[in-house]
C-alpha cells in the first residue's frame, strides 16, 4: 500500500478535469485506481478475448469494479479462463457530500457523513457474485478510500435529495487494503466483539449495520466456506467458523522475502501522516501499522520455523540471516511511529478504544531501542544464530551411534546408573570439545548487550533486559526478593523431597546423573509411537472441553506440529504464532521420554492461548501478555490435563504424575539460579569465562546443594549453564518460568479441590490474552502473586504434602 503515491494520483486526476466538477468525463475514482495499480499506459484498457480488461500485465488481469458486481457475472469467468484475476473494489472509509444544483451547476458546501466504512460493507456487492468468489485464480482486493461525493439535487422531496443521482466520487486518500484469497481471509469482514457462535442479529449489532447487510454477509461467508451453520438459538440460526477454515496446512503457507525498503518507506509514510493526523486518520494509521506488522511477522516466523526445522537448509539459512540484519531496522522504524502515537493529541481516544495497557507497552518499547544501536542488535542476532547452529550441529558418539543432544535424553534416564553416567560424560565431552567457541560467543554477547545498554544511557544491560521482557508492575527489586524467598523457603523443602528420591532409587548420594532419575524401576515413559502419542493428545483435548476440542482439530488440520528429533534440527522446543494465518505452531524434539507428553501439554498450552486470542481480533501488542503470564498458560495446562495422562502412560501414570509434581517444584530453585547467574554476569560484564563458571558453581551450592557433580567433564567445572539456550538467546527470560510455575502450582492445588472450577478459572485467565498485566491476571484467577510475603512457602507446603502422600 503506497498512500503517498495514491494521494498524488488523486491530486493529478482532479487537476486534469477541465471545466469544473459539473463537466467531468471518465469517473475519477476508476481512473485513479487504474493508474495506481498500473502506471504504464500500454497495459491499461487491454483487450482480453471478448472483453476489455482495466489492466492486463505480467501478473494477470486487474479489474476495477466501483459499481455493482452483478455486471461481472459473465465477464469474470471468461477472464479467469485466460488469466489470474484480481478484482479491486473500493469502499468509502469516510465521505463528504456536496450537492450540485441541476439548473445552475452551483455546488453546495461539503458535509461530512458521520458513517465510517468497514470491510463488511463490501458484502453489499460481494453477495451478487457469491457463487463466483471461489473460482480458481480469483483474488478480491478491497480498499478503504476517503471520498468526496458529488450528487445532483434532482430527486424528490422539498430538497430534491431523496432518490438523487450520484454524479461523481473523487478519492483523496487510501486508508487500508484487504486481500481475500481463501476462506480464512473472509473472516476479516467480520467485526470485532462478535461471539462464537453468532446469529445474524449478533452480527448486525456488532457491526452496527442493517439487518439486510448482516444477512448478505452471512450469505457471502457461507458461499466461500468461511462459516457454517451449527444449530439454533430459539428461532435464529447459529453460525460458527467452519472446521479448519483458519487452518491452512503449514506446508501450503507461502513464504516470500519481504521488500525491506518498501516496508520501511511505508512506515516512514505513516510517521509523516501521524504528525498532522486528525483523530480518524490516527485510527487508520494504527490499523495500517498493524497490517504491516502482521505481514512482516508472518514472513519472519515462517522463515524461522523452516530454518529451525533444518538448520542445514541453505535457502532458509540465508533468510534467517536476512531477518537477523533487517529486524532491528524494522523495529526502529516501528518505534519511531510508537513515539508519535505516545505523544499524539489523539492518544486519549486511542486509549479509550484499545486500553491504557497498550500504551504502557509502547512506552516500554520506546525505551528499549534507538537507531544508534541497530548495528549492535544485528550483531546480537547473528551471534544468537551462531550459537543455535553450533548447538544443533552436535553429533555425540554413543552406543554405536551419532546422536544429537535431545537424542541423548533416554540414556540419561536409563535404569543402569553406569549408562546414565556414561551419557553425561559423552555429552559433557562434546561441550568441552567446543568450549572455546561457546565461551567466545557468550563473551561477545555480553559485550554487545552491555554496549547497547550504555548507548541507551543505562549503567549495564540489566535495566534494558527488563524493558525488553516487557515487565509491567514489578522490577529487579521484586524479582530479587522472590529469588531469596525461593532460596530460604523452598530449597529446604526440595532438599527433603530429593532425599526421598535418593532413597527410592537406592543411591548412596545424589549425583548429577541421578537428579532426573526418579524410580528404581525407571522413569515413566509414554507408551506408543510418536504418531500414537499425538493421537492420544488429540483425544485428550477433545475430552477436556469444547474449546480445546476445536483448538486441537485446528492444529491437526493444519499440520501445525514438527516434533520428531533429527540431524540438523535446532534443539529445544517452542510455540510461535503466524499472524496472517491466525495459526500457532509447535516445535519440539521427541526423545521417547515423558518430555514428549509435556510438549503436548506445555507447548499446546501456549498454542491454545494464541488460538483463543486470534478469535478476538486484538491489536498485536494485546494478543498475548508478558512472557511470565504466557508461561502460566503452558505450565498450568500440564496439571489441568491430569485426568488424561493415562492415555499416554497407562499403568505408569502414577509414576509420571509424581515425577511431574517433583520436577515442577524442584524446577523453581534451578530457574532462580539461572536468573541470578545472569544478574551476576551483566553486573560484571568483564568477567572471564572461568569467573562466570565460578559464579555458576557457587549458585549450585545455594540453590541445589543436594547434587554432587563429581568430576564430570563440562558439568564438573561449572559450565553446565551453557546448555541452557535462554541464557544465550533470551536473557532474563528464565525467571518468567518460575513466576508462572508458582501460579501453575496454585492451579494444581485448585484442581485437587475442584477440577471444573480450576478449569473455568484457567479459561477466564487465558481469554484475557494480553489485556491485563501479570499481577492483574494472577489476582483475576483468585491466586496470590509470587511477590506477596509467604506466597512461595504456601505453595511449597501444599505441593510437598501432596508429593509426600503419593510416594511410590
Amino acid at each position: 500500500m503506497d498512500q503517498v503515491r495514491f494521494a498524488a494520483l488523486c491530486a493529478e486526476e482532479l487537476s486534469a478535469a477541465e471545466g469544473g466538477i459539473g463537466t467531468l468525463g471518465e469517473k475519477r475514482l476508476h481512473a485513479v485506481l487504474k493508474r495506481y495499480y498500473e502506471p504504464r499506459a500500454e497495459y491499461r484498457e487491454v483487450r482480453a478475448g471478448r472483453y476489455v480488461a482495466d489492466v492486463c500485465n505480467e501478473n494477470g488481469i486487474i479489474e476495477i469494479q466501483t459499481g455493482s458486481f452483478s455486471a461481472l457475472r459473465k465477464k469474470l469467468p471468461a477472464l479467469l479462463a485466460q488469466y489470474p484475476v484480481t478484482l479491486v473494489h473500493p469502499l468509502p472509509a469516510t465521505k463528504t457530500i456536496q450537492w450540485i444544483a441541476p439548473d445552475s451547476g452551483l455546488v453546495s458546501e461539503p458535509r461530512r457523513s458521520p458513517k465510517k466504512g468497514a470491510w463488511i460493507d463490501a458484502c453489499y456487492q460481494l453477495c451478487f457474485a457469491a457463487d463466483l468468489l471461489t473460482l480458481p485464480g480469483l483474488t478480491i482486493q478491497l480498499l478503504l478510500v476517503d471520498l468526496d461525493e458529488y450528487r445532483l439535487q434532482n430527486g424528490w422531496g422539498n430538497d430534491g435529495k431523496r432518490g438523487s443521482t450520484r454524479h461523481e466520487r473523487l478519492p483523496s486518500a487510501l486508508s487500508a487494503e484487504l486481500t481475500l484469497r481463501c476462506p480464512a481471509d473472509y473472516l476479516a469482514l467480520l467485526p470485532s466483539g462478535l461471539p462464537d457462535p453468532f446469529t445474524t442479529t449478533d452480527l448486525r449489532c456488532a457491526a452496527k449495520r442493517s439487518a439486510t447487510l448482516a444477512a448478505k454477509a452471512v450469505r457471502v461467508l457461507l458461499a466461500v466456506g468461511a462459516i457454517e451453520k451449527c444449530g439454533k438459538r430459539k428461532n435464529s440460526i447459529l453460525y460458527t467458523y467452519s472446521k479448519g477454515v483458519l487452518s491452512m496446512k503449514l506446508s501450503d503457507m507461502n513464504y516470500t522475502r519481504p521488500n525491506l525498503s518498501k516496508m520501511l518507506e511505508e512506515l516512514k509514510q505513516l510517521c509523516q501522516r501521524m504528525e498532522k493526523a486528525d483523530e480518524k486518520e490516527a485510527f487508520d494509521i494504527f490499523e495500517a501499522y498493524e497490517a504491516i506488522s502482521d505481514r512482516w511477522a508472518t514472513e519472519a516466523t515462517l522463515a524461522s520455523i523452516r530454518h529451525t526445522c533444518d538448520t542445514r537448509d541453505a535457502f532458509y539459512d540465508a533468510e534467517n540471516d536476512f531477518f537477523d540484519e533487517s529486524s532491528p531496522l524494522v523495529a526502529d522504524a516501528a518505534n519511531t511511529l510508537n513515539r508519535l502515537l505516545l505523544k499524539s493529541e489523539h492518544r486519549p481516544a486511542l486509549e479509550a478504544k484499545f486500553g491504557k495497557l497498550l500504551f504502557q507497552k509502547l512506552e516500554i518499547a520506546s525505551k528499549s531501542i534507538c537507531e544508534a544501536i541497530i548495528p549492535l542488535m544485528q550483531q546480537e542476532n547473528a551471534l544468537t544464530s551462531r550459537y543455535e547452529k553450533l548447538y544443533a550441529s552436535a553429533q555425540i558418539p554413543f552406543d554405536g551411534k551419532l546422536l544429537t543432544v535431545p537424542q541423548m535424553a533416554p540414556y540419561k534416564e536409563s535404569r543402569d546408573r553406569s549408562v546414565r553416567r556414561a551419557a553425561m560424560i559423552a555429552e559433557g565431552e562434546w561441550f568441552d570439545a567446543h568450549r572455546a567457541e561457546f565461551d567466545e560467543i557468550y563473551t561477545k554477547m555480553v559485550e554487545n548487550r552491555t554496549a547497547q545498554a550504555k548507548q541507551m544511557g543505562y549503567d549495564n544491560y540489566i535495566p534494558l533486559g527488563y524493558l525488553r521482557m516487557n515487565r509491567i508492575g514489578y522490577g529487579q527489586k521484586e524479582v530479587e526478593a522472590y529469588r531469596e524467598a525461593v532460596a530460604k523457603e523452598l530449597v529446604p523443602v526440595v532438599a527433603e523431597l530429593k532425599e526421598l528420591q535418593r532413597k527410592r532409587i537406592g543411591a548412596e548420594k545424589l549425583c548429577y546423573y541421578d537428579d532426573g532419575f526418579r524410580f528404581a524401576e525407571g522413569n515413566a515413559a509414554p507408551h506408543g509411537t510418536p504418531e500414537e502419542i499425538l493421537a492420544a493428545g488429540k483425544k485428550m483435548y477433545h475430552e477436556l472441553s469444547p474449546e480445546t476440542a476445536k483448538f486441537i482439530d485446528f492444529m491437526f488440520d493444519g499440520d501445525l506440529f514438527d516434533v520428531l528429533s533429527r540431524e540438523g534440527k535446532a534443539p529445544g522446543g517452542y510455540c510461535t504464532y503466524i499472524p496472517e494465518y491466525h495459526a500457532p505452531f509447535i516445535f519440539s524434539n521427541f526423545n521417547a521420554t515423558a518430555d514428549d507428553v509435556d510438549v503436548l501439554t506445555h507447548e499446546a498450552g501456549h498454542a491454545f492461548a494464541a488460538y483463543l486470542a486470534a478469535g478476538q481480533k486484538l491489536p498485536s501488542a494485546l494478543r498475548e501478555p508478558g512472557l511470565e503470564s504466557c508461561e502460566i498458560h503452558s505450565m498450568s495446562m500440564e496439571f489441568l490435563t491430569s485426568d488424561y495422562h493415562h492415555l499416554f502412560f497407562a499403568e505408569d501414570t502414577a509414576r509420571y504424575q509424581l515425577a511431574h509434581a517433583e520436577a515442577a517444584i524442584s524446577f523453581l530453585p534451578y530457574g532462580c539460579m539461572v536468573d541470578e547467574f545472569q544478574h551476576l554476569v551483566y553486573a560484571s560484564p568483564n568477567a572471564t569465562p572461568e569467573e562466570r563458571n565460578a559464579f555458576w558453581a557457587e549458585l549450585e551450592k545455594k540453590y541445589r546443594p543436594w547434587i554432587d557433580f563429581e568430576s564430570l567433564p563440562f558439568y564438573g567445572r561449572g559450565a553446565g549453564w551453557q546448555r541452557q539456550l535462554h541464557i544465550y538467546e533470551l536473557p532474563f527470560y528464565y525467571i518468567d518460568y518460575c513466576l508462572a510455575q508458582t501460579v501453575a502450582l496454585q492451579f494444581f492445588a485448585a484442581f485437587l479441590k475442584d477440577k471444573r472450577n480450576a478449569w473455568q478459572r484457567y479459561l477466564a485467565l487465558t481469554n484475557l490474552a494480553g489485556t491485563r498485566t501479570y499481577t492483574e491476571l494472577v489476582t483475576s484467577a483468585g491466586f496470590r502473586t509470587p511477590f506477596e510475603p509467604g506466597a512461595v512457602k504456601e505453595v511449597a507446603v501444599t505441593v510437598a504434602d501432596w508429593i509426600k502422600t503419593h510416594q511410590i
